[in-house]
């Protein structure tokens, strides 16, 4: 109803009452929904303020601003991210390098997506996520061949993915 004043202390009491990444997330999301950008964004950064290992809100942050076309930000937040954590099988390490990849292949960096694809199936091989990056990135570049055991894991490891199935049957209509 457009009261902005209202839902700014109605959530600022929300957020001081609990703590919860979860919580700050939903808000950002509310404001979000309202198309109200820069709230989001503000939310997400006091969120890094307080908790300085936060991967959730650096890549919340990352995408909201690679959907607001500002890549090189977005960019900038995941590499930020991957410092937090020298480990690279650490579940935020992976899923910073997924988002960085899909950001990569996005900006038509093909080679530096791939990259980080490839490590994460070094470290795990079974990531259905970086298997479908890594079928797309073939189908891209016509190699269908390449792309289906790559599908074939991913309809495996979830069946429920009917995206999984469309991709393998292209590589096959491809191959």
């Amino acid at each position: 109803q457009k009261k902005v004043e209202q839902t700014e202390e109605i959530l600022s009491r929300m957020l001081a009452s609990d703590a919860e990444e979860k919580t700050r997330i939903d808000a950002a999301n509310l404001w979000l929904s309202a198309k109200m950008t820069e709230k989001a964004e503000q939310l997400m950064k006091e969120g890094i303020t307080l908790n300085q290992d936060s991967f959730d809100f650096r890549l919340y942050l990352a995408e909201l601003y690679a959907k607001t076309k500002r890549m090189d930000e977005s960019e900038t937040v995941l590499r930020e991210a991957l410092e937090l954590n020298a480990d690279p099988g650490h579940p935020g390490i992976v899923k910073t390098k997924l988002a960085l990849a899909k950001l990569n292949l996005m900006r038509a960096k093909k080679s530096e997506g791939e990259k980080l694809v490839d490590e994460i199936l070094a470290e795990d091989p079974k990531n259905v996520e970086a298997h479908m990056l890594k079928g797309r990135l073939y189908l891209s570049r016509k190699e269908g061949e390449n792309a289906i055991p790559a599908f074939r894991l991913v309809v495996e490891e979830r069946p429920e993915q009917a995206d999984g199935y469309l991709n393998l049957a292209q590589a096959h209509i491809m191959n």
